[in-house]
C-alpha cells in the first residue's frame, strides 16, 4: 500500500470545521447568554435548510447551513449546562451569609479529605482536616417547612466522615451557602469553578456527627465500584510502598493529589515536571505501550490485541474518574485502535477534532478548563513536531549533514542520538504551544523542565509500568506483588530525588506575572493560522514570522520600566487578616502585612495573584506590623516564590520563642533577603521625592508587652493626601499614637480588623478620617464602626466589598473602588 503525504492527511479533516463552529457556539453563549429557544430555533432552521440544500445539491449552501446548525448546537449544549436551573433547584434556597437547613440527599461522589495546612504559620486550632463530596439533593427542611428539591451541591464537613459512602442516603444538618466569586484581582473564582461542574451552592457542616446515614447503597453502583477499586489500589500501595512516597504513587498512578504534601507539589511545579502528577495522555500512552508489549509477548492476534487495548484503556479511564485529558487520550487510542483489524487509520487532525467534539458534548464548560486546553495544545504540538521531523528526514537540503542520524540500520549511539533529537524537537514544540498559557495561568516558567523531561521520560515510563504491574498483581495475585512493588518504590525514590535536585537549581525556574489575555488571544490566533496555512509556502513563512514577532513583543513589554500615574493602594480581602499593596508612582511596590487566619498557602496565593494581575513580578519591601500570624504568615511563601528587596519590622517582632517568627527569619536568611528594623521617625527611601513613607509608631523608648500595641503604623503622603496603616494598634500603643500631633487622614486602615475596642471615638477625633477600611472577616463590622466614625464619608469592609482600591492622582484627586461594586467614587481634593 502506498503511503499518504502527511500534510494531505492532516488537511483532510472534515471534523475540524465542525468542532470549530461548535466551539464558536459555546463562546457566543458564554458571552451573550442567548435563550435556549433561540438556540433551538437556530439549530432547527440550520438543519432544515441544510436538508433542503442537500436535496437541491447546492453544496456550498448546504455546508453553510450545516455549520449554522453546529454553531447553534454548541450554544444550546452550553446553555443547557451553564444557564438552565430547575425551579426546584436547591441553590434557590442558598444565601450569601448562609442559612441553617436540614437536607436529605444521596452521596454522589467519594468522600475525599482536604488536609489542613500543618505548618508553623497556621494557628493550631485551625489545623483541622475537612471532608468533602457531592450530594444529590432530595428534600430540604428550612424554617420549619419541608420542600422537595433537586440539583447537586458540594458538601464540606469539618473533620473526617468515616461512616458514610457513595450511594448512601444521608440526612445532613448545616449551613446552606452561596459560594463567593473572586474577592481580589486575579483571585480564584470558586463559584465559577463549581458552576462548571454543575454545582451552585455549598453545605457547610461543623462536625461529622451532623451527617446521619438513613439508607446504605441506594444508588451509584458504578461510583461505588470505582471507589472500591481506588481504595483497594491505595491499600496495595500503603502496604508495599514507603509511606512517605504513597501520596506520590497515588498521584502518579491514579491522579489522587489530596494527600500530596505541598513541598512535593511545589518541587514538581518548579522542576517543570508537574504534568507527571496530572493523569493525561502520557499515562494512557505508557499504559497502551505496556499492553501492546504484553500482547506481543503472548503472541495474541491483532483483533485480540485490539480488544485487550480497548478494555485496558477503558478500565484505566474508569478508575481515574474519566478526567478530560484521560477521556481525550482514551478516545484517541480507541479510534486509532478500532481501525487496526481493518488496516484503516484516521488522519491526525480529524482524530483530534473528533476527540474535542466528544469531550465538549460531554461537558461544554471543559472548553474553559486550563487542563483541557493544555491537553489538546500538547497533542497538536506533538502532531506538528511529527510533521516537521518527517519533512526534515525527507527533504535533501534540510537533512544535509544530518542524514547519518536517520539511517535505518545505525548503531546504538546513532539510535540514541536520534531519539534525543526527536525528543527535544517534540519538547520544543510543546513549549512553544503550551508555555504561554502555563505562564499566564500558573505563573511559573521552568527552563530546567525542558532539559530533564526528555531524559526522564524512559525512567518515568518504566516507573509507570512497574506501578501498573504492582497494582495488577495486588488485585489478582497478591503473593507476587512484593517484588514489582519494591522496584517501583526504588524508582519513585529516584524520581523524587531528581525532581528535588532540579527544583533547587539556581535559575531553574522563575515565578512570573505571565502574559495578559489579549496577548494570548493574539498568539494562539496566529499559531492556528500558521498551522492551517502551513501548505502555502509564502503564507506559512509570513505566519511564523508573525508568531515570532508577537512573541518578541510579549517578552519585551514586561521588561519595560513601570511608570505609574499616581499612587495606588489596595486593601486585599483575606478574611481575618491584613494585606495592603502600595503601588508607588516610581514603579516600586510595597506590601504592608501579608497574612490571614487559616492557610498560609491561601494567603500567599491571594497576594501573588493580585500582584501578577497588575503585572508586578517583585516586591521592593514588605513591612510587617507585628508578630501575629494573621499579619505575616504569607511572607515566608512570598520570599520563596517572588523577588523581595527587604523585610521591615519593629525590634519587638524578633521574638524567636514564637515558632512562626523563627521560621520566617530562617526563610529570609535562606533566601538572602535582609531584615531591617524600623521605629517611629524613620522614613523609607521608596517612591521618589513625591511620596513620604514615615513610621509613626512605636518609638524606641515606648515598648509594650503586647504585640498589638507594638504595631508599626505607616503614614503615606502623596499629593497632599494621607493614608494611615495601623495594623492591630490598640490599648497603650493606641494611647501613645493619640498623644502625637494630629492631622486629617484621607484613608485609614481600621485598627485590629475593626474591633470596637481598638476604634474608640478618641481615634475618630484625632484622625478625622475621610474613609475607613476594615480588613476583617466580620460581615457586620461596617454597621458597628459607622457609629465610631460618624463624620467619615465611607466605612468599608473587605469582607463585604472585596478588595478596596484607593487611587490618588497627581493632582490630588482620590477615588475608592470596591471589587464587588466596581464603580469608583471620586473625592475631589479639599
Amino acid at each position: 500500500m502506498g503511503s499518504r503525504d502527511p500534510d494531505h492527511a492532516t488537511l483532510h479533516a472534515p471534523a475540524l470545521p465542525v468542532v470549530i463552529t461548535f466551539v464558536a457556539g459555546i463562546l457566543i453563549d458564554r458571552v451573550v447568554d442567548l435563550s435556549f429557544p433561540v438556540w433551538g430555533g437556530l439549530c432547527a432552521v440550520g438543519l432544515a435548510f441544510s436538508w433542503l440544500e442537500n436535496r437541491s445539491q447546492r453544496w456550498k449552501s448546504w455546508g453553510l447551513m450545516l455549520f449554522v446548525a453546529c454553531l447553534a448546537l454548541g450554544g444550546m449544549r452550553h446553555h443547557l449546562r451553564w444557564s438552565i436551573v430547575s425551579p426546584f433547584d436547591v441553590s434557590r434556597y442558598a444565601e450569601a451569609e448562609g442559612q441553617s437547613v436540614q437536607l436529605v440527599g444521596i452521596i454522589e461522589s467519594p468522600l475525599t479529605v482536604r488536609a489542613a495546612d500543618h505548618s508553623d504559620m497556621t494557628p493550631p486550632w485551625m489545623q483541622v482536616d475537612r471532608s468533602q463530596c457531592d450530594l444529590l439533593c432530595e428534600s430540604l427542611v428550612s424554617r420549619q417547612a419541608t420542600v422537595p428539591v433537586v440539583g447537586r451541591l458540594r458538601l464540606i464537613v469539618t473533620g473526617h466522615v468515616l461512616h458514610a459512602n457513595v450511594g448512601d442516603r444521608v440526612e445532613v444538618t448545616g449551613r446552606l451557602v452561596m459560594p463567593r466569586g473572586p474577592q481580589n484581582p486575579g483571585g480564584f473564582d470558586y463559584r465559577k469553578y463549581l458552576r462548571e461542574d454543575g454545582i451552585r451552592c455549598l453545605l457547610d457542616v461543623d462536625h461529622p456527627d451532623a451527617v446521619r446515614v438513613l439508607q446504605t447503597r441506594v444508588a451509584g453502583q458504578l461510583e461505588r465500584l470505582r471507589t472500591r477499586m481506588r481504595d483497594e489500589c491505595e491499600d496495595i500501595l500503603v502496604h508495599h510502598i514507603d509511606r512517605v512516597r504513597v501520596p506520590l504513587a497515588m498521584s502518579l498512578l491514579l491522579g489522587e493529589r489530596s494527600a500530596l504534601p505541598q513541598d512535593v507539589y511545589d518541587a514538581f511545579t518548579e522542576s517543570g515536571t508537574m504534568h507527571l502528577l496530572a493523569i493525561s495522555g502520557l499515562h494512557v500512552g505508557i499504559l497502551a505501550a505496556l499492553l501492546l508489549v504484553t500482547c506481543r509477548l503472548l503472541k495474541l492476534s491483532l483483533p485480540a490485541t485490539t480488544v485487550v487495548l480497548l478494555l485496558g484503556i477503558a478500565a484505566y479511564a474508569f478508575v481515574t474518574n474519566h478526567r478530560p485529558p484521560v477521556v481525550r487520550a482514551s478516545i484517541l487510542a480507541v479510534i486509532a485502535a478500532a481501525g487496526w483489524p481493518w488496516f484503516r487509520r484516521v488522519g491526525g487532525a480529524n482524530l483530534i477534532a473528533i476527540c474535542g467534539l466528544i469531550v465538549l458534548l460531554i461537558n461544554p464548560t471543559d472548553l474553559f478548563d486550563v487542563g483541557t486546553q493544555l491537553s489538546f495544545l500538547c497533542v497538536v504540538a506533538i502532531g506538528g513536531a511529527a510533521v516537521f521531523l518527517k519533512r526534515w528526514q525527507s527533504h535533501p537540503l534540510r537533512s544535509a549533514g544530518t542524514e547519518w542520524l536517520f539511517e535505518p540500520h545505525g548503531g546504538l549511539l546513532q539510535r540514541t542520538l536520534r531519539m534525543l533529537v526527536e525528543g527535544y524537537v517534540i519538547t520544543a514544540a510543546i513549549w512553544v504551544f503550551a508555555m504561554p498559557l502555563i505562564a499566564a495561568r500558573f505563573h511559573v516558567v521552568a527552563p530546567i523542565g525542558f532539559l530533564i523531561n526528555v531524559l526522564m521520560l524512559p525512567v518515568v515510563g518504566v516507573t509507570l509500568w512497574l506501578g501498573f504491574i504492582t497494582l495488577l498483581c495486588g488485585l489478582i495475585a497478591p503473593w507476587l506483588v512484593r517484588w514489582p512493588a519494591a522496584v517501583f518504590d526504588w524508582f519513585l525514590s529516584g524520581i523524587q530525588s531528581v525532581v528535588d535536585t532540579t527544583a533547587a537549581l539556581p535559575g531553574g525556574h522563575a515565578s512570573v506575572a505571565g502574559p495578559e489575555d489579549w496577548w494570548l488571544v493574539g498568539f494562539y490566533s496566529l499559531l492556528c493560522l500558521g498551522l492551517l496555512l502551513h501548505q502555502k509556502i509564502m503564507l506559512r513563512h509570513w505566519g511564523w514570522y508573525a508568531v515570532g514577532g508577537w512573541t518578541v513583543l510579549g517578552l519585551i513589554l514586561p521588561l519595560l520600566p513601570q511608570h505609574r500615574e499616581g499612587l495606588r493602594c489596595t486593601f486585599l480581602s483575606v478574611g481575618h487578616g491584613c494585606a495592603v499593596v502600595l503601588e508607588l508612582p516610581s514603579g516600586e511596590t510595597l506590601l504592608y502585612d501579608a497574612g490571614m487566619f487559616g492557610s498560609s498557602q491561601q494567603g500567599r496565593a491571594i497576594i501573588q495573584n493580585a500582584l501578577w494581575e497588575r503585572g508586578i513580578n517583585g516586591i521592593d519591601a514588605i513591612i510587617i506590623s507585628h508578630a501575629d500570624v494573621d499579619h505575616f504568615n504569607a511572607v515566608a511563601g512570598l520570599l520563596e516564590t517572588m523577588p523581595v528587596g527587604s523585610v521591615c519590622c519593629d525590634q519587638s517582632f524578633l521574638d524567636f520563642e514564637q515558632l512562626p517568627v523563627a521560621a520566617l527569619c530562617e526563610t529570609a536568611s535562606r533566601e538572602r533577603v535582609p531584615i531591617q528594623l524600623l521605629q517611629a521617625g524613620d522614613r523609607l527611601q521608596l517612591g521618589g521625592s513625591d511620596v513620604e513613607l514615615t513610621i509613626l509608631h512605636p518609638s524606641a523608648r515606648s515598648k509594650s508587652n503586647r504585640d498589638n500595641a507594638n504595631s508599626l503604623v505607616l503614614r503615606v503622603q502623596y499629593a497632599d493626601r494621607i493614608i494611615l496603616l495601623t495594623g492591630d494598634l490598640e490599648e497603650d500603643g493606641l494611647a501613645q499614637l493619640l498623644n502625637t500631633p494630629s492631622e486629617p487622614i484621607d484613608v485609614m486602615l481600621s485598627p485590629h480588623h475593626g474591633s470596637p475596642k481598638a476604634n474608640p471615638i478618641t481615634l475618630s477625633r484625632w484622625a478625622s478620617p475621610g474613609n475607613v477600611i476594615i480588613s476583617g472577616g466580620d460581615l457586620h463590622s461596617e454597621v458597628v464602626l459607622r457609629a465610631a466614625y460618624p463624620d467619615a464619608k465611607r466605612v468599608l469592609s473587605t469582607q463585604t466589598s472585596g478588595a478596596v482600591t484607593c487611587e490618588i492622582a497627581k493632582e490630588g484627586t482620590l477615588s475608592l473602588e470596591e471589587w464587588n461594586r466596581p464603580f469608583p467614587v471620586n473625592q475631589e481634593n479639599d
